[in-house]
């Protein structure tokens, strides 16, 4: 007799974990993506916490539902060749309802050569199963060094082509698999393919909480957590039971709930005293490196400590090369709160210790960090005054803000270099007139370099463009028109930015465009993300201009990945790309991911974006909401832009505001409603206001006339809808601006329509220019009427025929009734058996399979008893519960 076969520890090895009904599917980690569907070996190499054996327990339902055999066994460090051989006849046994398989084991001996004969049979019994067979091994890490490296080994580079193996280790594996690399046939995922994505973190959290997490609440708990799934998982444990999610995050501590419990547990209750009180040292910085945690705590072990540490807790991200590691953030709040408690010399002189290695290595933002740590000020600012420049052009401006809050007004005239990185960061924010009074001095003074000068007057354009004084612009950037050639890279591009944005207000869109042509491909990759992050937004704003969304799209998409990247998620540059790139996936209809771009943005847009930027976020947020039925989250946004721009003296602001509310109140008939707008209106179009505008005022003349058009369609009048869109065409034909010229041909041929005159030729070429352009949303956008009269047009085809087709399947798949039970396919049952499993989760009699099977009550009762043998069940009940339990049944609400 096979001892494994009656063996209760083995079986509980070879039963697959209980598969949650809130497990998340992750299709981009599939067993079916290109990268690992043709390999025989995957790895999962993560600390606890990330989620290896959800993986792993996907991956054997995919198993399941291709029809094949997944054999699942946990492993131990009590696992030696003949106990892993016994365990793997087992698991395949249990997977396959093969009661034979493995029998010919009872031979096998404890010695090494026994256990390897045992495993050349099981992989020869393998081989001639007619079935894929793929093996789970979690745990892996666990097993004894000989079993590793012999049976283990053995296993992989002698599996048969219709078995895949798939390991999950907590470590590293030292695996001997050069042989299969060189064939492709080996993939590994690590910590950082295990991270939840953004997206993942708002399915998890909306799941749990429904309507009481928003978007905004999803994403800054994604943020907060890096993806780190069981970070995730504490802090919903730890915020569930608050009345406000978003207060709890906004307050969220480690000092409370389950996640305080954890730390305790996993940290300082499990590691010796020593290795806590190294870990708590060394918590004082942010990025670890072993020469340096030697610095701090004089320890000559510290590499060993560090790497001891990396393997045994789950609270360390990758490192940013082969040396440098980094403390999870939960975990170094957690640590530094410990840290706090230590003797204040203790703490002064780790601190201490820091600086100097930092600065000998030219880290001197770091360093500067560790020396206001230790109390010694004015060495902090000398460190900054090396690095605040370089900090500038790398894109941290919330870093550079930091400093700027804390740095004396002294130390910053002091230093020529620390003065201009503080004023490009006042320039490029709300505080943009504080850098200009910062520099002007600079631009008078010719005792001051000329390079300085250039560079100050190129802040002090920056500083208008920012103010939306776009005259300002223009007095400080022609001067110096001609030395752009002599200028550094970066500069130079800089001033190509701000004059690029200044032929496209002059209605110039391929001009602007045209000046990145002086930079060539080397320089461009010199200029650093943050200023290639707005030449791209300039380029794309552009494209936008002329409603050219489909080019704007490819632009955007790889410049918002690269400065999310370089910069952070809430970076000023990654929040102006998302800006745009917002309004390029509303004009295109791809309104899905719009809510998530835009999530926990918009106080960035607000301190740290040009009007043009802030004004297209918060109208996308604004249409985005009105489109989710949130009309009155939608108004709140706009008028919260118009607040935006009284308190700002951005004038622009509130006519976008109101000009989009007038819209979006005509478009729901309410003329009352329009006209008080179009009274808030005309203050800032007053022939004086226009004469303030400069070289603004095109633009706002043309927002505002639509404005007032729109207000006539509210009223029916379209007589007057036809007069005011007279005036509009040829600003929109002056300033190039393509999209606002499709709209007013749109209605105004609605407007004949409605004078009973004959619009179709003007309706079919705005019809067609949209769909050239790629302006999905342009007809639902102009007025709703424009659907029907399409339809009757074009028969459903073209934009609107897609969106209303796109909006039935939506519907249907909304009322199609779900099956409440769905047997996977697997070599397990034969398939009239998964059709009896299928119906006795429908809670069928015998009688009535019988019936539905057009087969007899003997027939029913012969394959219930094989299910009962097969699934290793008692009973009924006891048989649906093995079936969920293996995955087999999948129970759908």
């Amino acid at each position: 007799m096979n001892p494994g076969a009656t063996d209760p520890q083995l079986i509980l090895k070879a039963t697959p974990p209980r598969l949650s009904k809130t497990l998340l599917l992750r299709p981009r980690l599939s067993s079916s993506v290109p990268q690992l569907a043709d390999k025989s070996l995957v790895v999962i190499q993560a600390p606890a916490g990330f989620g290896k054996t959800s993986l792993l327990s996907q991956w054997r339902r995919e198993a399941l539902r291709r029809g094949a055999v997944a054999a699942w066994l946990t492993l131990d460090e009590r696992d030696d060749v003949t106990r892993l051989a016994l365990g793997l006849a087992l698991a395949i046994r249990m997977a396959s309802g093969r009661a034979s398989f493995g029998k010919s084991y009872a031979h096998v001996t404890s010695s090494s050569e026994g256990g390897l004969e045992a495993l050349t049979s099981l992989l020869a019994e393998v081989a001639h199963m007619a079935v894929e067979v793929e093996i789970i091994l979690d745990d892996v890490h666990t097993l004894p060094k000989p079993t590793l490296e012999t049976c283990l080994t053995y296993l992989f580079h002698n599996a048969p082509a219709n078995l895949k193996l798939f390991l999950g280790s907590r470590k590293q594996l030292a695996m001997p698999v050069e042989e299969l690399l060189t064939h492709g046939q080996v993939a590994f995922l690590d910590a950082d393919a295990l991270r939840f994505t953004r997206a993942e973190t708002i399915s998890i959290v909306t799941s749990r909480f429904g309507s009481r997490a928003d978007s905004d609440i999803c994403v800054r708990m994604h943020d907060l957590t890096e993806g780190w799934p069981l970070g995730l998982q504490l802090v919903i444990a730890t915020i569930e039971k608050s009345p406000s999610l978003g207060d709890a995050i906004t307050g969220f501590s480690v000092r409370s709930g389950d996640i305080q419990r954890y730390f305790v547990e996993c940290l300082v209750n499990r590691l010796p005293s020593s290795l806590v009180q190294f870990l708590v040292q060394v918590s004082c910085v942010d990025a670890l490196h072993p020469e340096l945690c030697q610095a701090i705590t004089g320890r000559k072990d510290s590499a060993e400590l560090l790497q001891r540490l990396q393997d045994t807790t789950p609270i360390f991200l990758s490192g940013i090369d082969s040396d440098w590691s980094r403390i999870h953030s939960l975990a170094r709040k957690f640590l530094r709160d410990r840290f706090a408690a230590l003797p204040s010399e203790d703490r002064r002189t780790a601190h201490e210790r820091a600086a100097r290695w930092l600065a000998e290595r030219s880290m001197f933002e770091a360093a500067a960090r560790q020396a206001l740590q230790a109390g010694q000020d004015q060495l902090a600012y000398e460190f900054v005054a090396h690095c605040l420049y370089d900090l500038v052009t790398a894109g941290q401006v919330a870093r550079v803000t930091e400093w700027i809050e804390r740095l004396p007004a002294a130390e910053i005239e002091k230093h020529p270099r620390l003065r201009l990185a503080v004023a490009w960061t006042l320039a490029m924010s709300e505080q943009h007139g504080k850098a200009a009074r910062l520099v002007e001095p600079l631009i008078d003074d010719p005792t001051t370099d000329p390079d300085e000068r250039r560079e100050s007057a190129e802040i002090c354009a920056a500083a208008a463009f920012f103010a939306d004084d776009f005259d300002g612009l223009d007095r400080n950037v022609t001067p110096w028109v001609s030395s752009f050639p002599t200028q550094p890279a970066m500069l130079r591009a800089v001033g190509i930015n701000q004059l690029a944005m200044l032929d496209l207000y002059h209605g110039m869109p391929e001009k602007a465009r045209y000046h990145y042509q002086q930079l060539s491909p080397v320089e461009v990759m010199r200029v650093g993300e943050y200023t290639r992050g707005w030449m791209d937004w300039v380029v794309s704003i552009s494209y936008l201009w002329q409603g050219q969304v489909v080019l704007a799209d490819e632009v955007l998409q790889p410049a918002l990945a690269r400065a999310e990247e370089q910069c952070g998620r809430r970076s000023p540059i990654a929040v102006v790309l998302a800006s745009a790139l917002a309004m390029v996936l509303w004009e295109r209809d791809l309104t899905g991911d719009l809510t998530a771009l835009l999530a926990n943005r918009l106080d960035v847009l607000e301190r740290h974006a040009a009007p043009d930027a802030i004004a297209m976020g918060y109208v996308c947020a604004a249409r985005n909401a009105s489109k989710g039925a949130l009309e009155r989250r939608a108004f709140d946004l706009l008028e919260n832009l118009y607040a935006l721009g009284e308190a700002r003296g951005l004038s622009r602001l509130c006519v976008v505001s109101l000009a989009e509310q007038i819209r979006m109140q005509a478009l729901r008939s309410h003329g009352d409603t329009c006209s008080a707008l179009i009274a808030r209106l005309n203050r800032f179009t007053t022939p004086k206001e226009y004469k303030r505008w400069g070289l603004l005022g095109p633009l706002v003349k043309l927002q505002a006339g639509i404005a007032r058009a729109y207000e006539a369609v509210a009223l029916q009048d379209w007589e007057r809808v036809l007069v005011e869109l007279k005036v509009c065409k040829p600003i929109a034909e002056q300033l190039r601006r393509i999209r606002d010229g499709v709209q007013i041909s749109l209605l105004q041929a609605l407007a004949l329509k409605r004078c009973g005159e004959d619009g179709r030729a003007q309706f079919s070429e705005a019809i067609s220019m949209a769909n050239s352009l790629g302006l999905e949303r342009i007809l639902v956008d102009t007025h709703p009427d424009l659907i029907d009269w399409m339809q009757r047009v074009q028969g459903g085809n073209g934009v609107s025929g897609r969106l209303e087709a796109a909006r039935v399947a939506a519907i249907d798949s909304a009322v199609r009734p779900l099956p409440r039970a769905r047997v996977s396919a697997s070599a397990l049952l034969t398939s009239k058996e998964s059709e009896v499993l299928q119906l006795l989760a429908g809670n069928l009699s015998n009688k009535q399979i019988a019936l539905a099977l057009n087969v007899g009550d003997e027939t029913v009762k012969w394959h219930l008893k094989n299910l009962f043998s097969k699934l290793d069940a008692g009973n009924r009940k006891h048989l649906l519960d093995r079936a969920r339990l293996l995955g087999v049944l999948d129970t759908v609400s």
